[in-house]
C-alpha cells in the first residue's frame, strides 16, 4: 500500500474532493477576479523593472505596450519583445504575492471546521505519483498531437510566452531566471485561483461536478487567449478538464499543481532547446 498510497487506492472507487462547504459562489468570484487582475498588473510592474535592469528600457516601452497581445509585433517591435521577455522574469514574484493573498483571502472569515481550500498533502506513494504524472502527461500529449496535427498550418503562430521563452533561450542566465515563473509561479497562482477558489465556489451550485470542471476549464482557457492563439487555448481547455477531474478524484490541489508544473517544465525546456539551437 505504501508504494501506491492510501489516497491513490481510495480514489480508484471514490471521489476524494471535500464535501464540506468551502467558498460561496459570489465570494469566490469577488476573490478570483480582482486577484487575477492583480497578478497581471504585478507581472507588468515587475516586468518593467526587469526590462529596465536587463534591457535598459526607457519611456518608449510604454508606446510599445499598446501592441501587447499582438504576436505579429513581437519580432517587429524590439521594445515590445524585450518587455514580454522581461515580464516572464516578473512572473515569479507576481505569482508569489498573488498566491499568498489568494490563500489568505480564501481563509478570511471562515472557520477551520468549514474548510477553505483542499491544500492538504495527499497520501500518495511514489508509484501512485508516477502513475498520475505519467497518465496526465500522455493524455496531454495525445490531445496536443490530435489538435496540432490536425491544424499543423496554424501552429507557426505560437503565443507570446512561447515566443519570449524561445527568444530568451539565447541568454542562458536570463532563461534560468525566467524558469521559476514559467514552471512554478504560473501553476501555483492559476491552480489556486481557478481550481482552488473558483472551483470551490461553483461546485455547490446546480453546475455540479461536471459543470464546474467544464466552466473552470473554459474560463482558464479564455484567460490565456490574450497572449495565445485559439488553438493553444483549445489545448489549455482540455488540460483544464484533465486537471479538474484529477482534483475531484484525489481531492488535493497539490495533485493539479504537480501535473501543471510537470507540463510547464517539459514545454519550457523544449522551448529552451529550440531557442538555443537557433
Amino acid at each position: 500500500m505504501m508504494w501506491w498510497g492510501e489516497d491513490f487506492l481510495k480514489a480508484r472507487s471514490a471521489w476524494l474532493y471535500p464535501t464540506e462547504p468551502m467558498q460561496g459562489t459570489l465570494r469566490s468570484i469577488v476573490i478570483v477576479v480582482p486577484l487575477f487582475l492583480l497578478f497581471a498588473l504585478l507581472q507588468g510592474v515587475f516586468g518593467i523593472l526587469a526590462d529596465v535592469i536587463f534591457y535598459h528600457a526607457n519611456a518608449t516601452v510604454l508606446q510599445s505596450l499598446r501592441n501587447f497581445g499582438n504576436t505579429a509585433n513581437f519580432n517587429a517591435d524590439p521594445d515590445m519583445a524585450n518587455f514580454v521577455k522581461a515580464s516572464i522574469l516578473g512572473m515569479f514574484p507576481a505569482a508569489v504575492v498573488t498566491t499568498f493573498l489568494a490563500v489568505a483571502a480564501s481563509h478570511l472569515g471562515l472557520s477551520k471546521s468549514k474548510g477553505t481550500l483542499p491544500l492538504h498533502w495527499p497520501k500518495i506513494g511514489p508509484v501512485g505519483w508516477m502513475t498520475i504524472l505519467c497518465g496526465f502527461w500522455f493524455s496531454m500529449q495525445a490531445v496536443s498531437i490530435i489538435f496540432f496535427g490536425a491544424f499543423a498550418n496554424d501552429t507557426n503562430d505560437s503565443g507570446l510566452v512561447e515566443k519570449a521563452l524561445t527568444s530568451i533561450a539565447a541568454d542562458k542566465g536570463l532563461f534560468f531566471l525566467a524558469l521559476p515563473g514559467a514552471v512554478l509561479g504560473a501553476p501555483l497562482v492559476e491552480e489556486i485561483l481557478f481550481r482552488g477558489i473558483l472551483f470551490a465556489g461553483l461546485i455547490r451550485t446546480p453546475l455540479g461536478r461536471v459543470g464546474t470542471v467544464i466552466v473552470t476549464a473554459a474560463l482558464w482557457a479564455v484567460a490565456h487567449l490574450g497572449a495565445a492563439p485559439i488553438l493553444f487555448g483549445i489545448v489549455i481547455f482540455f488540460m483544464g478538464l484533465f486537471l479538474g477531474v484529477l482534483l475531484l478524484r484525489f481531492g488535493s490541489l497539490w495533485v493539479t499543481i504537480a501535473c501543471h508544473t510537470l507540463w510547464n517544465l517539459v514545454v519550457t525546456l523544449m522551448l529552451f532547446q529550440a531557442g538555443a539551437g537557433q
